[in-house]
């Protein structure tokens, strides 16, 4: 329980808002973490949602079910922000405690609250502000050989243990802030020399002198390895004065003796160097003790390096977030680091040098699988909500969960979006069809059968392809399906220019699923690709300029297509998708309106979605059908599984048959060789020689030319037989769901066709 003075300055602290949260102990990745809780909801707390936050008084009253009590860190309604200071490991077990202790106790002693961790071996100094800090504050700096000060303000909730130190009058302590950043900072290059230097550096820096001829020696070499770290002369006088050298002949006479050894030090360097204050020398050591840092931080378990099944390298940063390591991202976080270390910008060579580095030492650490919003574990389904809380969904055959223990590595890339927190007993299927007007049972069953794809943790997957007339709401209802599966920036977008395979491996990358709008023709070169897509392939292309290293990606994932029309399409795509022709709207919503109706139901959706996964998971593997599976075996199993509905296989030959015969009729071609088989009359089968079948069929289409047909449709009409052949065998799919089986071989050297009844 909380002493009542603790209770009276955290509500001066938090301006009496609801802003504080329980926690307890779970077991995360093999290591025990504090997670925020709602005692409310009794779920998972979030730093980011306001509705999971509640009074300092609800906390307390509900304190005895968990561990603990949290205040979420951030800006409050007057406009200040709350901030706090994390130190830990400054006080060892024989209660031992850092000069950063006695630091912050003098500089936040009148103004902050100070009380010692949960863990009793590091203190929370908790201020308030009335700006946020510079933006080159670090978040994270070492201190020493063991202290560590993280400074927090924003997407944080601090633990309260009530074993205060000190409580000041909570005034802003902006000044003092900056003050205490600067002292760390003087720490950090100590920290940072110290890796670079080792012993001597420490030797020199107790104020020992073994090894030098005088103590100006030992001066001398002392600023020279400190230069090694930084040139700015605030630091280096700040590191003198918490040192052991420090005496009064550094700073008599105007710091006569600390200039003078100053200047012989950076003479030094310009005598060995072009630059003396950005030398190649200073610059190697730099990235060396950068290195260093790093790989220190990956023993400690704070970061991590690994590589994917394709052996792209990935660094997993201290707020537990993945991130390719020459990405955009990746690089970001090394440049920023290095200026928290040394104040200066990484230049592109150095950077590429240090990357290199990392990515030797990630080659030797074992293969990880990397997943974008959905994956499996040991017979488990992931799904991953991509919040600051970095909770997940862990779906398993006897129910799903709410997590932040999830065993396998999630991506989140530029456009991922955070999904809802589900919620049990909420709005179901039938509210989400009645909201973008879905009325047939048929499309219904169809089109949950594709949004439960979002649980599937591989293909292969069918792809949507919606059609309908102007103003009905295509758009509209991709956005909806899309925000369900996988919510990202990007909702809608443009059919890519140019090579689609490439520009569809650059955006698999970043989207679990894709959507497309307006698309008014899906050409041959598209239906490959998403023929491709539907049950996966592997595709590489070079790295930079070199032919003998490449890129790996694996291209899968499901696509939904929009558009007035979608016809002609290739039989290969349409037994691989899920047709749907879209009704006129009945009633007409702002997109405003649409939009909050859609909220509203989302969370109990996404309850729906998770409940038909734990029903498919648990009866995939026993299902009966009593209809004979299409093309998509594995999605039409998982749908039947996770719905119940056995007549999905029916549904999708239902449509496919309606499908391939107005793709069949919508070609030239495909009306005259339908016209050829309606005439035949016998109930056997029709063999014919491919030379005589091509005179018949281009007979008939000269006939129809004179009645029905365009110059411009007698023109695109197979010219020879070969290329007859290539059209008859891409339209063979469609002919057999008009019930004609298509053969082709030879009799005494002759190429013939054989068309069979079925």
């Amino acid at each position: 329980m909380l002493d009542d003075k603790v209770i009276s300055v955290f509500k001066t602290i938090s301006n009496n808002e609801k802003r504080f949260v329980n926690w307890a102990y779970e077991e995360r990745n093999g290591k025990t973490t504090k997670v925020p809780k709602c005692p409310i909801t009794r779920g998972n707390a979030s730093s980011t949602d306001q509705k999971t936050w509640v009074s300092l008084d609800t906390a307390i009253d509900f304190s005895d079910r968990y561990d603990g009590i949290g205040i979420v860190l951030g800006r409050r309604g007057d406009g200040c922000i709350i901030v706090l200071i994390d130190i830990d490991n400054c006080i060892k077990e024989d209660g031992t405690e850092s000069t950063i202790v006695s630091t912050a106790d003098e500089i936040f002693g009148e103004k902050a609250y100070i009380e010692v961790s949960p863990s009793g071996k590091g203190i929370h100094v908790i201020a308030i502000l009335k700006e946020l800090p510079p933006p080159e504050t670090p978040h994270k700096l070492p201190i020493g050989e063991s202290a560590v000060v993280e400074c927090y303000w924003v997407y944080r909730y601090s633990t309260i243990s009530g074993n205060f130190r000190r409580i000041g009058s909570m005034e802003p302590a902006d000044e003092e802030f900056a003050e205490f950043i600067f002292h760390a900072r003087l720490k950090n290059v100590v920290a940072v020399a110290f890796s670079l230097f080792g012993e001597k550096f420490k030797q020199l820096y107790n104020g020992e002198e073994e090894g030098y001829p005088s103590a100006s020696e030992g001066d001398l070499a002392f600023l020279s390895m400190l230069a090694r770290v930084t040139q700015d002369e605030n630091f280096v006088r700040g590191v003198i004065k918490n040192s052991m050298r420090n005496r009064d002949k550094w700073w008599e006479r105007d710091e006569y003796y600390f200039r003078r050894t100053w200047s012989k030090v950076l003479d030094g360097l310009a005598k060995h160097d072009s630059a003396p204050r950005e030398s190649k020398s200073v610059k190697k050591d730099r990235l060396v003790a950068l290195y260093k840092i790093l790989c220190e931080r990956e023993e400690n378990g704070e970061i991590e390096l690994w590589r994917d099944q394709t052996n792209t390298v990935y660094i997993t940063t201290e707020t537990g977030e993945s991130v390719p390591l020459r990405s955009e991202r990746g690089k970001g976080y090394l440049i920023r680091l290095y200026y928290e270390l040394f104040e200066e910008v990484l230049g592109a060579v150095s950077l590429g040098n240090l990357i290199g580095l990392l990515v030797s030492r990630a080659m030797e650490r074992p293969t990880q699988f990397a997943f974008l919003r959905v994956g499996k574990y040991e017979g488990e389904i992931f799904y991953d909500l991509a919040n600051d809380a970095r909770e997940v969904v862990r779906i398993t055959p006897s129910g799903w969960e709410i997590t932040t223990d999830c065993p396998i590595k999630f991506l989140r890339t530029s456009v991922t979006k955070p999904q809802v927190i589900p919620r049990r007993g909420g709005a179901d299927w039938d509210e989400f069809f009645e909201l973008y007007e879905v009325e047939s049972e048929v499309s219904q069953t169809l089109c949950r059968a594709f949004i439960l794809q979002a649980t599937k943790h591989a293909g292969p997957f069918a792809h949507m392809i919606i059609t309908g007339p102007q103003g009905c709401g295509k758009s509209e209802l991709v956005k909806g399906i899309k925000r369900v599966m996988d919510p990202t920036l990007t909702e809608l977008q443009l059919l890519p220019d140019g090579d689609y395979r490439r520009e569809f491996m650059r955006i698999s990358k970043l989207e679990r699923v894709l959507a497309f709008d307006n698309v008014s023709r899906i050409s041959n070169t598209l239906s490959d690709t998403l023929c491709t897509m539907s049950t996966g392939v592997t595709t590489t292309v070079r790295q930079l300029y070199t032919t003998l290293d490449s890129e790996a990606s694996v291209m899968e994932a499901p696509v939904i297509v929009n558009g007035i029309t979608a016809d002609p399409m290739r039989g290969d795509l349409l037994e691989r998708a899920i047709l749907y022709d879209k009704e006129i709207l009945q009633r007409k919503l702002t997109t405003e309106e649409l939009y909050e109706d859609f909220e509203a139901i989302l969370p109990g959706v996404m309850a729906a979605v998770f409940d038909d996964t734990v029903r498919a998971l648990k009866n995939y593997t026993n299902i009966e059908l009593k209809y004979e599976l299409p093309r998509m075996a594995d999605f039409c199993c998982w749908a039947v599984a996770a719905t119940g509905d056995e007549d999905i296989p029916l549904y999708i030959k239902e449509e496919l048959a309606l499908a391939n015969d107005s793709a069949l009729e919508a070609t030239f071609f495909g009306q005259i060789l339908v016209e050829f088989l309606d005439d035949f009359k016998y109930d056997e089968t029709y063999d014919i020689p491919v030379k005589q079948l091509y005179e018949i069929l281009w007979s008939l289409a000269k006939n129809a030319r004179e009645s029905r047909a365009s110059p411009r449709q007698l023109s695109e009409f197979p010219p020879s037989p070969w290329h007859m052949a290539r059209a008859i065998t891409r339209v063979a799919p469609m002919l057999a769901s008009r019930g004609w089986l298509v053969k082709r071989g030879r009799v005494a050297r002759e190429r013939r066709y054989r068309f069979v009844k079925i």
